[in-house]
């Protein structure tokens, strides 16, 4: 399952990404994308888990302050969406 965060600092590594989410799941991969905003970087993080596990992380991340932002997170099923 794929979950899409936005809103993430410019300074963001994989590394700041997969603490984040290493309390809730096991992550497979972290794609940053930087481009455009450089202050608003975009995650792709794909974790094997199933539909309903996948939403309900999102949903927790959803609205989340961290590093002086509120992050927005979704369960998307492509990448690019």
């Amino acid at each position: 399952m794929l979950i899409r965060i936005d809103r993430l600092p410019g300074d963001v590594t994989e590394e700041d990404v997969r603490r984040l989410l290493r309390p809730l799941t096991r992550i497979e991969s972290v794609c940053l994308s930087k481009n455009g905003n450089h202050d608003n970087v975009l995650a792709w993080i794909t974790i094997d888990t199933g539909c309903a596990v996948a939403g309900t992380i999102a949903w927790r991340l959803d609205g989340t302050w961290w590093h002086n932002r509120h992050l927005e997170a979704t369960l998307t099923l492509f990448t690019g969406e």
